[in-house]
């Protein structure tokens, strides 16, 4: 046992004995707790070289988290697994089958089925209080959070909230053939007061040293954040301390299981975003308390917000309001084709994230005014309980000091590398003296094998070992007392928190347990978070007491790494008041602001996905926590853009409600079919160009509801060419034909002949052109017509030009002109012709009634022509 541990011990034990013989009415706090809200709240120190504003930064870490356009799908936002007291507690379409062990058969429920209460917990005892008592069920299934369907991704869609991905068969969460949306291998820790932990996730892989792009901190030595310096865009290494929510934030949107298709990457994730309207699908209120005077809805005149969705501010903007010039102000693109913004789009996701979930601190509980020093805040039951559980019960051992943890960031003492707590020793139950990372401990849940979490490692190469970096600080610090840990001394400032060294005491050989710990949670609003532990095996607080009190699940099979304290609680066996008051106690951790959703809890508008198919509405909430009508309605996306002026379209609505369809131009709508929660519908008679969809729900409380969408109809334009003739002996031709108003549309020919200037109608639908100097033969007219969206219209013709034996000047008939024309060369006053000219003018001698030309032109052809003019001679 840490000599940490045993002063815990000691000190509950001296608690319980000051408490016994006292009635409950007398019990006084130990001086050593402190209401939460006089413990400073965890902030990166550098913050500032990083952000010019902090409520700025608040306020896009807001609209970060809640945004359900950010997964690929269009749907699954942060927000979807920590809606419900920043956990989830969805039972449907919610099972793992123990994926982390290497198991895909489900044993308590398959995909898209409902957990039912008779189901929990999954380990069952005969009697739940003692250890020797038989076992009813037991399944390694995991209650988690339900995300995406497996898809290949493919690329973004600019402007559109649905990435573009390749369906892949699931061969673990389908139902019939049909991909369900995949469930994650844990269960949702809660995100209030998440920020008082040292490291975040149930593994710690969330570094308490945010590295600008994923989770692991200096576990990932090319991780980095592009800065613009004198004009020269460089990628370099951050360390930005106790900002473990910012490196946690940066997982989950890249999880094929979580929130998006296989192969996106976080700079697409930003292209995409920063083409959209901020929340542009769900409503804001605009009492919000902190985007509320950022949201399209406003109050209306009956006090209710109008069903305008979104921010009337972009991702961009809100990214330069809070974070310096230096990290979004270039304009070079990096080596993979990406914006500065769009390539730091990881750094601000993480670090505003991390600043609005600061904000989430839970420190109004009857507990804390308790602590504070109101008698009265508690319950007689709920200060046995409290005695309880920081006496006998020993729940303080692990659950520690007012953010009620080990793995807090004050339980860690980190002042720097060498000086902090986060490595003990300890011993554990199979009497092996090792060392582990405070805050993380084997509870005997599941068999360790099932689920390392704290013995697990980074998915990078420690160059040093040749094997993958440990999670770890204990497996870390001994690799660096060997001298085996690659980190890059180059990339780190003298003293910089890379990793923490192994107590002096402790020899770089000594035994590690970290295999299936698990970070010690806080247990604040523990009431409204179930189902509970990191399976979520777990539904009620009574069945979550049982384990403690019989001393866990597997104790003898995880001795290896188990928690000494892990034992039976004699004291509380066949104690059923003494367990009540326990539960009594954790319920008086609740904040009632957070089960209102007032501030700083309230929230934007959420669909969140419950099955295939279903969502729950979670309306929009002011600071008062007040709701907004919420009305679930969605439209699939749509085809476009499209050759067909047909389309049928459809999507959920909330049951019960009636939908109707309306567009902005003459396209027709047929009837609007509702079934259950869904809704289809044929639109006809599509447009050229973007034809808007305006879906609207209507429930039967008169609340409505709409979402809008676009069909672009990729038809060409309209163009067309009047008829010309076959044959012309003129070479000059005008040409015609009508068009849509406001193009002008353009003519090109094949041959020598030019095209005039084309001119359009008053109104714009005729338009008009003159050939000239049409040469002899087929002369090939093209007529393009291009649109606005850029789509083409093409018309041709073809002017045969065949000019009159004895037409002289080539107008298209032969007159005086063309004799008079003849003599005048034939005398010598006009100069020979052109070839063209010549060759119509050569017409004599005539042989057999047909011109036999002489190659020059004399007095014979003007003769010839004249008596053609004069009708008597026809040729």
């Amino acid at each position: 046992m840490t000599r940490a541990n045993l002063v815990r011990r000691l000190l509950a034990a001296l608690i319980c004995l000051c408490l016994s013989g006292t009635s409950f009415a007398e019990v006084v706090p130990p001086p050593t707790l402190f209401p939460l809200n006089q413990i400073p709240v965890p902030e990166p120190p550098s913050l500032f070289q990083y952000l010019k504003n902090k409520p700025a930064a608040i306020r896009l870490g807001k609209a970060f988290f809640w945004e359900m356009q950010a997964g690929s799908d269009g749907i699954v936002a942060c927000g979807s697994c920590h809606f419900h007291a920043g956990a989830d507690s969805r039972l449907k379409n919610t099972v793992n089958p123990g994926t982390r062990g290497g198991d895909t058969t489900f044993q308590v429920r398959g995909p898209n089925d409902t957990l039912q209460p008779g189901d929990f917990p999954f380990h069952q005892r005969q009697n739940p209080e003692f250890q020797a008592s038989p076992v009813l069920r037991d399944s390694n299934d995991v209650v988690g959070s339900q995300g995406v369907t497996l898809n290949s991704f493919v690329g973004i869609v600019s402007g559109s909230a649905v990435d573009d991905g390749v369906p892949v068969a699931d061969p673990i969460f389908q139902a019939g053939g049909v991909n369900m949306r995949r469930v994650t291998a844990r269960n949702a820790p809660s995100v209030i007061d998440a920020v008082f932990n040292f490291n975040n996730f149930w593994d710690g892989r969330a570094h308490f040293v945010f590295n600008g792009e994923n989770p692991f901190g200096p576990l990932d030595p090319s991780a980095g954040v592009w800065i613009n310096q004198n004009n020269t865009l460089l990628k370099q290494p951050v360390l930005i301390e106790f900002a473990s929510l910012a490196s946690q934030a940066t997982g989950p949107p890249l999880d094929d299981t979580e929130m998006s298709f296989t192969g996106r990457s976080f700079p697409q994730l930003g292209r995409k975003l920063l083409s959209l309207t901020p929340l542009g699908k769900q409503l804001v209120h605009p009492g919000d308390s902190v985007l509320g005077t950022f949201s399209n809805s406003v109050r209306q005149q009956n006090g209710t917000p109008s069903p305008d969705k979104g921010l009337r501010v972009s991702y961009r903007q809100l990214i330069q309001d809070a974070f310096q010039d230096q990290f979004w102000n270039s304009s070079l693109l990096t080596p993979a084709g990406y914006s500065q913004m769009e390539a730091n789009f990881a750094f601000f996701w993480g670090l505003a994230i991390q600043l609005y979930e600061a904000t989430l601190v839970s420190d109004q509980t009857p507990f804390d005014r308790f602590l504070g020093g109101d008698q009265n805040a508690l319950t007689t039951q709920q200060q046995d309980g409290f005695s309880l559980f920081f006496g006998a019960a020993g729940c303080s051992a692990c659950h520690i000091n007012s953010e009620l943890s080990s793995a807090s960031v004050r339980a860690s003492g980190f002042l720097t590398n060498a000086s902090h707590a986060l490595i003990e020793p300890m011993t554990v139950a199979s009497g092996l003296q090792v060392i582990y990372d405070n805050g993380f401990n084997n509870t005997g849940v599941r068999p360790t094998a099932e689920d390392i979490a704290r013995g697990g490692s980074a998915p990078f190469v420690n160059s040093a070992t040749g094997f993958p970096f440990p999670l770890s600080f204990s497996a870390l610090a001994e690799l660096q007392a060997l001298g085996t840990l690659a980190f890059n001394p180059n990339l780190f400032p003298l003293g910089a928190p890379v990793t923490p060294i192994l107590p002096p005491q402790i020899r770089a050989t000594f035994p590690v347990a970290n295999q299936g710990n698990f970070k010690v949670p806080g247990l604040r609003n523990v009431e409204l978070t179930a189902p509970y532990f990191h399976d979520g095996g777990v539904l009620t607080l009574d069945d979550v007491v049982d384990f403690y009190v019989r001393g866990g699940n597997f104790p003898v099979a995880n001795q290896a790494s188990l928690d000494p304290g892990i034992v039976e609680i004699g004291t509380l066996q066949n104690q059923p008041a003494k367990q009540a008051a326990l539960v009594a106690f954790l319920k008086s951790l609740t904040d009632e602001r957070v089960r209102a959703e007032s501030a700083p809890f309230d929230h934007p508008e959420l669909f969140v996905p419950n099955g295939d198919p279903g969502f729950i509405s979670i309306p929009a909430r002011d600071a008062l926590g007040n709701a907004a009508a919420s009305l679930l309605i969605t439209l699939d996306p749509v085809t476009s853009p499209t050759g067909l002026a047909s389309q049928s379209i459809g999507g959920t609505v909330d049951a019960g409600s009636s939908v109707s369809v309306t567009l902005d131009t003459a396209a027709a709508v047929g009837p609007v079919t509702v079934s259950g929660t869904r809704w289809s519908a044929q639109v006809t008679g599509l447009v050229r160009g973007a034809n808007t969809l305006t879906v609207t729900a209507t429930n039967q409380a008169g609340d409505s509801a709409s979402v809008k969408g676009s069909i672009t109809l990729l038809t060409t334009p309209g163009l067309t060419l009047d008829a010309i003739p076959a044959v012309t002996a003129r070479a000059q031709l005008v040409i015609g034909g009508s068009v849509d108003a406001g193009l002008t549309p353009v003519v090109a020919l094949n041959s020598a002949a030019t095209a005039g200037p084309v001119t359009t109608s008053v109104g714009g639908t005729r338009w008009s052109c003159t050939i000239s100097n049409l040469v002899p033969g087929a002369n090939i007219i093209t007529v393009v017509a291009v649109d606005a969206a850029g789509n083409l219209a093409v018309r041709s013709a073809q002017a045969k030009y065949a000019p009159s034996d004895g037409d002289l000047n080539l107008d298209g008939q032969v007159d005086l002109a063309d004799a008079l024309g003849a003599l005048r060369i034939a005398v010598g006053v006009d100069q020979a012709p052109g070839a063209e000219a010549k060759a119509h003018a050569d017409v004599a001698p005539l042989v057999n009634g047909a011109p036999s030309p002489d190659g020059v032109v004399d007095l014979l052809d003007a003769l010839v022509i004249l008596k053609k003019v004069v009708g008597s001679l026809n040729f």
